[in-house]
């Protein structure tokens, strides 16, 4: 029964518009920073081989590379697009079906559902469906725009010297993966990242338990995230 009611929760949640409208968003925030970094890169080659400006010295092959594009904010510019994303992205992977919850207590079709499987079941599918779903958004975003740079630019190296770009020093946690196995260090970069957005799908979820007005329930959750904002950058 608890399988059923996953798979129901999960069709449901995969189904939705919303599903469909967080996609698309995700996905064209990921093109088009794919796009600026490949556009600054090509400007950095034509430095590089130009020697041009005195900046070149501090430009090597590897900023033009698909690892510093994608970790970093940029070598030449702030990508609107990547700034988009991070500062979305947390409300992107409620948007697909973390409203669902609220949605279904306001509406009384909660109680129906109960009538045939258990409340637990009813609520561990849907925490299940709204983490799983998030995640596919997150994902949308982060490896869309990974497959088009490693498509488009050559996969060099990051090194120290690219600190400047992607803001890892040699001394922070896990520097060691990036600068000798970077697609390493990514895939931990997606599951740490990834495992927080299905966790964060899935609490906001449960708040519905508690705030029965969808919108009132989203906008918590804005707030919320622009306060914990506000907070990392103090």
């Amino acid at each position: 029964m608890f399988s059923r009611t996953v798979a129901f929760e999960l069709c449901r949640a995969f189904k939705s518009k919303c599903f469909l409208a967080a996609v698309v968003i995700s996905f064209f925030l990921a093109g088009g920073s794919a796009f600026v970094s490949l556009r600054n890169a090509v400007s950095i080659t034509e430095m590089i081989q130009g020697g041009s400006s005195q900046i070149v010295k501090w430009l090597g092959t590897s900023a033009t590379g698909a690892y510093v594009s994608w970790i970093g904010i940029g070598a030449m510019d702030i990508s609107p697009f990547k700034f988009l994303s991070c500062l979305l992205m947390p409300i992107l992977v409620l948007i697909p079906y973390s409203w669902s919850l609220s949605n279904d207590l306001a509406s009384g079709y909660a109680n129906l559902v109960c009538g045939s499987v258990s409340h637990r079941c009813y609520i561990w599918g849907k925490v299940i469906a709204c983490g799983l779903s998030g995640l596919s958004v997150y994902l949308a975003n982060r490896l869309g725009s990974f497959i088009a740079l490693v498509c488009l630019l050559p996969a060099y190296n990051p090194r120290p010297e690219d600190v400047i770009y992607i803001g890892v020093y040699a001394s922070d946690p896990y520097a060691w993966l990036l600068y000798n196995i970077p697609f390493a260090y990514i895939v931990l970069s997606l599951l740490i990242e990834g495992t927080m957005m299905f966790f964060w799908a899935a609490v906001v979820c449960l708040l519905g338990r508690y705030i029965r007005k969808t919108s009132s329930l989203l906008l918590s959750a804005t707030v919320a995230v622009i306060l914990l904002e506000q907070i990392n950058d103090v």
